[in-house]
């Protein structure tokens, strides 16, 4: 059974995108049956960013996000050794609907743009008041995935053989690690098959981003097989919009959300 076919028979009150940049009648072009996920270290303020591809926000809380390329771009590396990575989760209450705009840093303008987004698990959300973590949607706020919970994933990553190598042995070089310079994650294996990114994850990717094309909307079907065909085959993470770490390893990381945990 495909997400279409189950799409207005789930439980879960959906999240519509809103459709004012993909439809000139405002329809809006999709929605999620599901939760939304943040990623950012701790201390760090509200992005106002979200999308339901978790692996998508977890890569932002480890390495940080890409708003500029080159090496400009140093200050947004993540420091392993000091850095703390927080999922949130939200969800809508089972009674309401709510709409929020779509995130136009992250996904194109272009009316077709959503099927690019889906094709490619870039769907993302921008909460540009901040709406969602302050609470003013009525019934449930935003919680954070608990420190050990995230650790426990971080961990069963590593295990995973060709992403721990393309990661390299922890070592230290003037303050930095991994490699000569700054980590570049586009060295980083993320091409998982399905048994093994549920392993991983401990949850199916479909599942997970309960994304539903609205039947309304004019390049609905377009957008259910570029959903079918990113789901048929091996789900790879996409980490072109984060940068990666300038010190320490993913271990130092599952180290100190251990402590933390325990406090």
């Amino acid at each position: 059974m495909t997400a279409f076919d189950r799409a207005w028979d789930l439980v879960k009150m959906p999240i519509h995108m809103e459709g004012g940049r993909y439809d000139e009648n405002d329809i809006h072009p999709l929605s999620i049956h599901g939760p939304i996920y943040q990623g950012r270290r701790a201390g760090n303020p509200d992005t106002g960013h979200w999308t339901p591809h978790f692996d998508k926000a977890l890569a932002y809380a480890l390495f940080g996000p890409r708003y500029e390329w080159g090496e400009e771009n140093y200050q947004n590396y993540v420091d392993a050794r000091t850095a703390i990575p927080e999922v949130y989760r939200y969800e809508v209450p089972e009674d309401k609907h709510m709409s929020v705009p779509p995130d136009l840093d992250y996904m194109t303008m272009e009316a077709h743009g959503p099927v690019g987004a889906a094709a490619s698990r870039r769907i993302s959300f921008h909460d540009d008041y901040h709406d969602i973590m302050s609470g003013e949607f009525p019934g449930k706020e935003p919680t954070m995935i608990p420190d050990n919970e995230l650790a426990d994933i971080i961990e069963r990553l590593l295990q995973n053989k060709d992403f721990a190598e393309s990661i390299g042995e922890p070592y230290d070089s003037d303050g930095l690690t991994n490699y000569e310079g700054l980590m570049n994650v586009i060295s980083l294996d993320t091409d998982f098959d399905q048994d093994e990114y549920k392993r991983i994850f401990n949850i199916d990717p479909v599942q997970q981003d309960n994304i539903v094309p609205n039947p309304d909307w004019i390049y609905s079907e377009d957008m259910q097989e570029a959903l079918d065909e990113a789901y048929d085959g091996p789900i790879d993470i996409d980490l072109s919009s984060v940068v990666g770490m300038k010190g320490g390893h993913l271990s130092d990381i599952v180290q100190r959300l251990r402590e933390r945990g325990m406090e």
